[in-house]
């Protein structure tokens, strides 16, 4: 996900990479014992101008993030393509926790997502909560009060004289405290069954997530 990118680039910044950084990035010391209170603080401050992007420091806007593909598998029970996804809300991340673990190498991080829209073209096939769904066509998924864990190893590397943190083993996590899905066309051939399932998938979202 791109919000965590951002917040990564931001925590290289502020603790390896010190000279000529963007005047809305804060520097920390790794040598200050209380360096996660200040890489915070930096972190909550940098995220909302880089997510917007920077063309002087060639960062790109993320606020929509497109992503041209992504698939979904649920073992053998459910098979989820998404194609021209388009993902708003990142912009108004709230970053709760940022972990430094240079004794393992360790980087950990938490945010917040108060609304988080995916829209895209879908075709999927298979079956939820034991539900048969099948169909392909649009999809509107709206995720509200989302929590994200995002966890990583690092190794330093060197290169031409500078030092780069190199991240390594990322895992990212969620779960929302609600939600409304939307798949149009689903069984196309019968609207009213495509809509008694959206219906189940709502009412039964946190089982469904």
């Amino acid at each position: 996900m791109s919000v965590a990118r951002c917040v990564f680039a931001i925590l290289i910044a502020i603790t390896i990479c010190a000279s000529e950084l963007p005047d809305y990035i804060p520097r920390c010391s790794r040598s200050d014992p209380k360096l996660n209170e200040c890489a915070l603080r930096s972190t909550r401050k940098a995220l909302p101008r880089m997510v917007k992007g920077d063309k002087k420091y060639r960062l790109p806007r993320v606020e929509p993030i497109k992503v041209p593909e992504m698939k979904i598998r649920v073992g053998n029970a459910l098979a989820l393509d998404m194609k021209q996804v388009r993902i708003s809300g990142i912009g108004d991340s709230d970053v709760g926790k940022v972990d430094f673990d240079f004794d393992n190498n360790r980087i950990s991080t938490a945010f917040f997502v108060p609304n988080l829209n995916i829209q895209s073209a879908y075709v999927i096939s298979g079956a939820i909560l034991s539900l048969p769904i099948e169909g392909q066509g649009s999809v509107n998924i709206t995720m509200s009060r989302v929590n994200f864990t995002y966890d990583f190893d690092f190794n330093i590397v060197e290169k031409q004289g500078q030092q780069y943190m190199q991240p390594v083993n990322p895992l990212v996590a969620f779960k929302s405290a609600g939600g409304y899905v939307d798949f149009g066309e689903l069984l196309s051939a019968d609207s009213t069954y495509g809509k008694q399932v959206n219906q189940f998938l709502n009412d039964n979202w946190e089982e469904a997530e």
